[in-house]
């Protein structure tokens, strides 16, 4: 087997800042910097933004009979590449792979020249980069540029015929095997016969390799090739909840004349099906509710994103019994990617687009969502593709100026040529490139004047435009039957004492509040309307005043989402997981990974098997009567013949208010069910404090709520 050679070009290049792009560069003044990274992580870039100029200079040594090709696979925004004088070519995008042919034009000492531009976009609603979440949103650090080599670039090297292009899923499961397609695409320097072998070896599990060879025959330039294989005995992947995320390693190889090998591709993938009826989805034909949370990058320097970080948020995803995560308005690093199909955790997958965006764009975005779907195509996590984030016009999301608010409602309730013309085109070129997984038009559609809508956005309870989470019960009069998705919801909260104070005076008199409120998303006004600051003595008191408050938004949404499961509702989202800088917003999870305590209060509320209430109010008098439903629901593929609920009330002076016991049998998977109503009345101003104790369905569990008494 020959020795082909792959070269990271990772490392220290030089670099310099530009005020426009030439036919030469003065480097002698140049910056050493690290690739991959962003420009503004070295300190003398830090407030940079718009042109730059990479170069490296490299040793190869030439073996005749291969061939040779320098890929980048990630660079924010526009770039050039220059390999010894010859322009190689120009490319638009952050996540699309580069790759040129360079045999001709390698040397032993070799120049190596890279053009880059990533400007900030000032006007906020005609932006052009398809940067998404990376240059507009209201939970990164606005001071932050992602220009920059962000994925290490590399040579590689191949015989005379290699894989461009591999895309594989499977088309359905029977009692025969798993029926796998491989659309391949090999490119020839000249006519050959070749013959293609694919494997596939077990990757994280224990079995037999499976491999089909066919011989063919290749002409000059790009072939594409369809294959159709049968695998014996499959093992499926499946999601963390319903079984094990088994994978394949999967090789292509290619050999010519007497088993001479050309090239050889590697990837991992899994066998599974998604298909979704409306929004219930059906994961290898069995039915599965869909919970989970949305994912921002894992860091907002995406180039220094660690591989243990990804791995840690599945595991606390999958802990707090989500088995879905939606990457939020951007491509993520591939590292994220593979966590997720080992941890088995489904990904909604959404385009890099935030708001709106200028009519020339249109082209560039049905040419990144195609590259999208080519490069993310084998992940068995990715379930769905979303083809936009909120198509409707916003600059700022704590700005309630009237007439702002009613620019933005109009673009959502009546016209977008964001959504109804761009997403439209950019849905129906998805579909067509990939008919296996769901597409969604555009994220936070709400059904209203006659418009068919998609999942579903509620702010009630965070901005005051929406009134308080109470609306919701309001809103459900209204659009009970678009809920077959919800993916957005919450209320921003702080850190825990130790990690607030990493980046915060640790005396409320001395914060610096402005600063939070410019590099680190606090929306001050409104988190004031909530949880007035003036109210706490010390900050470890209110910053657990600001998770209580968020606790409670979160539960009364799932609560109630999960009450419609399956009637229409086919999955919940809040918003959102984690920060990716040191934050103070709707994360769940802080920066460094520390579990607030909202995460473990959401934990319960995405428990498998629930009993909860549905309060309809949150204040009473004394002495009226308090009328609750209780309901039930399991998500597991387990039944419980005699689940039983205990419901007891008690008032400030600890008197029961209620008591009763309630049995019902749980079939696997069922829907929310209505099992009876706590009924209790007010004896004394204060609060009331209802217990809900669900048992004989695993380890016992106790939800409990409050009610305030006047």
């Amino acid at each position: 087997m020959p020795d082909f050679r792959k070269r990271e070009l990772s490392g220290p290049w030089e670099i310099i800042a530009v005020n426009g792009f030439s036919d030469a560069y003065d480097f002698s003044n140049s910056l050493r910097i690290t690739v991959p990274s962003h420009w503004q992580q070295h300190p003398e870039l830090r407030a940079h933004a718009g042109k730059v100029v990479y170069r490296r200079r490299f040793s190869w040594r030439k073996v005749r009979g291969r061939r040779v090709h320098l890929s980048f696979p990630g660079i924010f925004y526009w770039s050039a590449v220059c390999l010894n004088g010859k322009t190689l070519g120009a490319h638009e995008g952050y996540f699309e792979p580069q790759v040129y042919d360079v045999t001709a034009d390698l040397k032993a000492e070799n120049e190596l020249i890279v053009e880059v531009d990533c400007p900030d976009e000032k006007d906020k609603t005609d932006k052009r980069m398809i940067t998404g979440i990376f240059s507009h949103w209201d939970c990164l650090d606005p001071a932050t540029n992602p220009g920059g080599i962000w994925l290490p670039p590399f040579l590689c090297e191949t015989g005379e015929a290699h894989v461009t292009e591999n895309m594989i899923h499977t088309e359905r499961i029977d009692e025969q095997g798993a029926h796998q397609m491989e659309r391949l695409t090999i490119h020839a320097e000249k006519n050959l016969k070749a013959t293609v072998t694919t494997t596939y070896e077990p990757e994280n599990f224990q079995g037999d390799s499976q491999s089909f060879v066919r011989g063919i025959e290749l002409h000059s330039g790009d072939n594409s090739l369809v294959f159709r294989h049968t695998i014996l005995k499959p093992q499926l992947w499946w999601t963390h909840d319903l079984g094990r995320p088994n994978l394949y390693r999967v090789r292509v190889r290619i050999d010519v004349g007497k088993a001479k090998l050309c090239d050889q591709w590697d990837g991992v993938t899994g066998l599974r099906t998604v298909k979704f009826q409306d929004w219930i989805c059906h994961l290898n034909g069995t039915r599965l509710y869909l919970k989970g949370n949305n994912l921002p990058p894992i860091d907002t320097r995406i180039a220094a994103a660690k591989k243990k970080t990804a791995q840690k948020d599945f595991q606390l995803a999958a802990k707090a019994h989500m088995n879905i995560m939606r990457v939020h308005a951007h491509i993520s690093h591939p590292m994220l990617y593979e966590a997720a199909d080992r941890a088995g955790m489904l990904l909604w997958q959404d385009m890099p687009l935030q708001w709106v965006y200028r009519k020339e764009v249109l082209h560039e975005v049905i040419r990144q969502g195609r590259a999208m779907v080519k490069l993310l195509y084998n992940h068995p996590c990715v379930a769905i593709w979303c083809c936009h984030n909120e198509s409707f016009s916003v600059v700022d999301t704590d700005e309630e100026n009237p007439l702002t608010v009613a620019g933005t409602l109009f673009s959502m309730l009546v016209f977008s040529w964001n959504r109804d013309v761009m997403d439209k085109h950019n849905k129906k070129s998805i579909e067509k490139f990939d008919s296996t997984r769901k597409v969604v038009r555009s994220s936070g559609e709400m059904a209203l004047l006659g418009k068919k809508g998609t999942d579903l956005h509620f702010y009630g309870g965070w901005y005051r435009i929406m009134g308080t989470h109470r609306s919701f019960d309001r809103i459900l009069k209204f659009v009970r039957k678009g809920l077959g998705f919800v993916t957005e919801f919450g209320a921003q909260s702080f850190p825990d004492e130790v990690n607030s104070k990493r980046f915060m005076n640790e005396d409320m008199r001395k914060i610096d509040w402005k600063t939070l409120e410019d590099r680190h998303s606090l929306q001050l006004d409104l988190m004031d309307h909530w949880t007035p600051r003036d109210h706490y003595k010390t900050l470890g008191e209110y910053i657990q005043a600001t998770q209580d408050y968020q606790s409670k938004i979160n539960r009364y949404y799932i609560d109630r989402i999960r009450a419609l499961k399956y009637d229409p509702n086919g999955g919940v989202m809040p918003f959102m997981f984690v920060d990716p800088n040191p934050a103070i917003q709707w994360s769940i999870v802080d920066y460094w990974r520390r579990p607030k305590s909202s995460y473990y209060k959401m934990a319960d509320a995405l428990r498998p098997v629930y009993a909860f209430a549905l309060l309809p109010k949150d204040k009473y008098r004394r002495g009226e009567s308090l009328r609750a439903p209780l309901y039930i629901v399991n998500d597991s593929q387990k039944s419980f013949p005699e689940a039983q609920i205990e419901v007891r009330v008690w008032d400030d002076e600890n008197r029961e208010a209620y008591s009763k016991s309630f049995t019902h049998p749980l079939e696997p998977d069922c829907r929310a069910t209505q099992v009876g109503v706590v009924d209790a009345r007010a004896y004394i101003t204060g609060k009331l404090r209802i217990e809900i104790t669900l048992k004989n369905c695993g380890k016992d569990f106790v939800n409990v709520y409050e009610a305030a008494i006047q």
